[in-house]
């Protein structure tokens, strides 16, 4: 399985910013510790706080916080806001035609591992990331 760009970026953006969840993070502090590209890392922020992982704060003094704890947040939730399911249910060759309709010589056994990444990412937190990234 190969996650976008953006899907990365989101990963490595919310558990870098678990590292300390309580505090106020402006994008140029993560465009420089993580870097990421500006413009995408503002348009990932934003799709974030849409989608209700992130709050933004407006002002001096502003920038991004979570919405809720790490604890409750989980890979599955960051990855369904930049790969909108696709990645989850697409065919390990990039058939069109392999989901229901035809199945490819590898759609069984892919359909084994697809489940298996689909519950680490159900059941792994940003909390546990944090924990993990300490070891």
């Amino acid at each position: 399985m190969d996650f976008s760009k953006t899907t990365q970026y989101a990963l490595r953006t919310l558990s870098y910013m678990a590292q300390d969840d309580s505090k106020i993070y402006i994008a140029k502090e993560l465009h420089e510790k993580l870097k990421i590209p500006q413009q995408y890392l503002r348009a990932l922020l934003k799709d974030l706080s849409k989608a209700g992982l992130l709050i933004s704060m407006k002002g001096k003094g502003g920038g991004f916080v979570f919405a809720r704890s790490t604890d409750s947040i989980y890979l599955a939730d960051i990855v369904s806001v930049t790969e909108k399911n696709e990645i989850l249910n697409s065919c390990i060759f990039g058939f069109k035609n392999c989901l229901l309709k035809e199945k490819c010589a590898m759609h069984d056994k892919w359909a084994a591992s697809k489940d298996n990444i689909i519950q680490i990412l159900q059941t792994t937190t940003l909390a546990t990331m944090k924990i993990n990234s300490n070891k």
